[in-house]
């Protein structure tokens, strides 16, 4: 399983300039994340680790989403979807779901909502890069990613 190379570095090289490090919860990508993250240049040094709950009960368990909620719904609400959000810098970055082609393999799926999900994080550390210039803003010291 291969992952952007660019986009990897970016990220790593992003967080190291910072002094920021990640960590990350994660669901339909299924430890995909996690492992796109761990091949990043000096992973050691920016990336804390993460855990994949991806079935009801250890949503419940592991990230305290609302059980009676989750049943009714099948884990798929805006509530749900909020706990489980895609969050920067207490930032909420992305907390939709993606339509794929019915047709779209599972690991083809779980790649590309990785590759999306990265993508966004990209684009947030751009915007948090250019506020802290404008600003003259100093460090936060962790970053965290809560992805549904």
């Amino acid at each position: 399983m291969e992952f952007h190379k660019n986009l990897l570095e970016y990220i790593s090289q992003s967080l190291m300039t910072a002094d920021e490090t990640i960590g990350v919860a994660e669901s339909v990508t299924s430890g995909c994340l996690q492992l796109a993250l761990s091949q990043m240049p000096n992973a050691s040094q920016v990336y804390k680790g993460g855990m994949t709950a991806y079935t009801l009960p250890m949503k419940v368990k592991l990230l305290n989403v609302d059980k009676e909620e989750s049943e009714a719904c099948d884990c798929v609400s805006e509530k749900i979807a909020e706990t489980m959000a895609f969050y920067y810098k207490g930032k909420i970055i992305y907390t939709n779901t993606l339509e794929l082609h019915p047709k779209t393999q599972a690991l083809n799926a779980q790649l590309y909502y990785t590759e999306f999900i990265l993508g966004c994080f990209k684009t947030e550390i751009n915007k948090n890069t250019e506020a802290k210039t404008k600003l003259g803003l100093k460090k936060n010291k962790d970053a965290r990613i809560k992805v549904s």
